[in-house]
């Protein structure tokens, strides 16, 4: 089976221009015999004249403050897993999944582990589940590894070895097909906690907590905390933790614990097809 993880014032200016002209007064000529009776323009001569009252001073200019810039709003939704590691040149995710309940000896472990080379197309996932019940107390073990490096690939663990080579247009196929498909994990109501470096890689930490947990079944929950870490430039998922319990009763408790990180991101790797696993026609 051939499979392949690839895993963004207005400044308002007020002006007032106010220039008031006032009008000169004179006095008439004096005539050379008989002084003719004084007209409205002219000033008795007991008065003192008066001065010219001066021109309004002109309004001064007000202008608006400049609001204070805001940040852009932040955004608590990471991108899909997929698209976040294919931004990357180099990285190490590890995904923890633990189950228990209803009783101590009912319980599961998922492991993955997926180191990626992007720039040399080469990737390789590691695979362990684990469980065992009150019935069956005998744990379930099962690992397995696959590699891909260009167009080979390599599925198994140990000595046990199946080699598969895929021909441009079936790699260009599964790309595509790949490329349609994304995981997105969703912190419905997140909200923001602050920047921290996690793993080397500045990041944005969001709190959430799952709604509607026991309502329909009546069951008392004993926790309910999510939390997750998005990359400050890229937006993709750096960490992220879901821990739920609830209890029906005394003898039934169920669990549930989720655990993601992102961490070795643009580092050296070198991924390699394992020794045990090549061609039929090369093998000795």
């Amino acid at each position: 089976m051939k499979k392949r993880f690839t895993i963004i014032l207005t400044v308002l200016l007020l002006s007032a221009l106010a220039c008031n002209l006032p009008a000169g007064i004179e006095q008439a000529p004096a005539a050379q015999t008989v002084s003719p009776p004084q007209t409205a323009l002219e000033t008795p001569a007991s008065q003192p004249v008066q001065a010219e009252t001066p021109p309004a001073a002109p309004p001064a200019v007000v202008e608006a403050p400049s609001p204070t810039p805001t940040e852009p709003p932040i955004d608590p939704q990471p991108v899909g897993i997929r698209q976040g590691l294919a931004s990357l040149d180099t990285y190490k995710l590890v995904m923890v999944t633990k189950t228990s309940g209803p009783t101590a000896l009912d319980h599961s472990e998922t492991r993955m582990e997926m180191t990626g080379d992007n720039p040399n197309d080469a990737l390789v996932v590691y695979n362990r589940s684990s469980s065992m019940s009150e019935e069956d107390p005998e744990p379930d073990v099962s690992e397995t590894y696959q590699y891909a490096v260009g167009l080979e690939s390599c599925d198994g663990f140990g000595e046990d070895w199946s080699y598969e080579a895929l021909t441009p247009a079936e790699k260009e196929l599964r790309d595509a097909m790949t490329g349609l498909f994304d995981m997105l994990v969703l912190g419905p109501g997140a909200q923001f906690v602050g920047v921290e470096n996690v793993n080397g890689i500045e990041s944005r930490h969001f709190s959430f907590r799952v709604e509607g947990l026991g309502v329909e079944s009546g069951s008392v929950v004993n926790a309910n905390q999510g939390d997750y870490w998005v990359a400050v430039d890229g937006q993709y998922l750096v960490r992220y933790q879901l821990l739920l319990e609830f209890s029906n009763s005394a003898e039934e408790t169920f669990r549930l614990e989720t655990n993601m990180d992102l961490s070795q991101v643009n580092q050296p790797v070198n991924i390699v097809l394992p020794a045990g696993c090549q061609p039929e026609s090369s093998a000795p």
